[in-house]
């Protein structure tokens, strides 16, 4: 029962639960649904991507034989092949003499952004097709909105057509840029699990300091120009990458924070109270963001978290198992 083949069903079963629930229609099945990749992660990092394989191939076909139409076709490229993918990047590895290098957990941030980007753009073309009939499709969306709550849209100040138009440019990359916080908590939370069993099969880095390729950069200030001089899905496309890696950075930022308060004797109010001000004040979370994004940015740029370990062992910090 404790086979890769056993395992990888069982984990395809439960993430097609997760995602069955919620049909239920209750938002604590729509909390459950975002776990549905979990299994799938665990059984990755636990016993390797076969066993993961077989997990996306038994959900799919479950999902697809309880569920007329797209529903299996939804599970399967929406959330599981990206779980098998992000499971066959993290145990990547090669040889090199004794040793045994795995894929930087950078890189692999780098991929969670642009899976997730490119996930974005497939859903806002599922429902649309194109940008005219994305648009359309968020202003009935609008409508059955207005319809149930007239008033709930008012203060907007903005008319249907101009709110629709507003969604349909922003919310594939807002969704693009939540994925990302979404993928990297459960890939640590899969990780998390699977190392209290003593079933994970690579050496679990720091993740504080995870780092993406310096290219990076690059690529995310040619996003910032595409977005801006590319209409329809290519401009939308550049902006579902450009805050998919924004987020990526944020999540760097937040490393940084975690480095630099490490010989802090009130780190663990400190970094409490900025999280619970950061949750229950809206208007305090954009700047702060904005803040570890360009934080995060920096630190590639002027190596702040290098500096600070360095100061803190007094001795260069010496490069993980990892492969370059």
């Amino acid at each position: 029962m404790n086979s890769p083949l056993s395992i990888g069903v069982a984990s395809g079963l439960a993430a097609a639960l997760l995602f069955l629930v919620v049909r239920s229609g209750s938002v604590f099945a729509l909390l459950l649904d975002m776990f549905a990749p979990l299994p799938l992660l665990i059984a990755a990092l636990g016993w390797g991507p076969r066993s993961a394989l077989i997990g996306m191939a038994s959900g799919t076909l479950v999902v697809t034989a309880l569920i007329p139409g797209a529903a299996g076709l939804i599970f399967g490229l929406g959330i599981a092949l990206p779980a098998w993918v992000m499971g066959v990047l993290i145990m990547m590895h090669r040889r090199e003499g004794d040793r045994i290098l795995f894929m930087p957990i950078g890189i692999c941030l780098l991929a969670t952004a642009l899976i997730n980007a490119l996930m974005a753009l497939c859903m806002a073309m599922m429902i649309g097709g194109d940008m005219e009939g994305l648009t359309k499709a968020f202003g009935q969306i609008i409508d059955a909105i207005s319809t149930a709550h007239p008033d709930v849209l008012a203060p907007i100040g903005l008319s249907k057509d101009d709110l629709a138009k507003l969604m349909s440019q922003t919310a594939p990359p807002i969704f693009a840029a939540l994925g990302v916080f979404t993928s990297s908590g459960l890939l640590w939370l899969a990780a998390s699990l699977v190392n209290m069993s003593g079933r994970l099969i690579r050496p679990w880095p720091d993740l504080a300091l995870t780092s993406m390729p310096a290219s990076v950069l690059a690529l995310t200030g040619l996003a910032a120009i595409l977005s801006v001089l590319f209409d329809g899905f290519g401009g939308l496309y550049a902006r579902c990458v450009l805050l998919a890696l924004i987020s990526a950075y944020i999540l760097e930022g937040i490393g940084v924070v975690l480095v630099i308060t490490r010989d802090m004797t009130s780190r663990t109010p400190i970094l409490t109270l900025f999280a619970v001000l950061t949750l229950i004040l809206p208007p305090l979370a954009g700047p702060v963001f904005v803040g570890l994004a360009l934080l995060g940015i920096i630190d590639r740029m002027a190596g702040i978290r290098q500096r600070a370990l360095t100061k803190l062992t007094s001795t260069p910090v010496q490069p993980s198992q990892e492969a370059e």
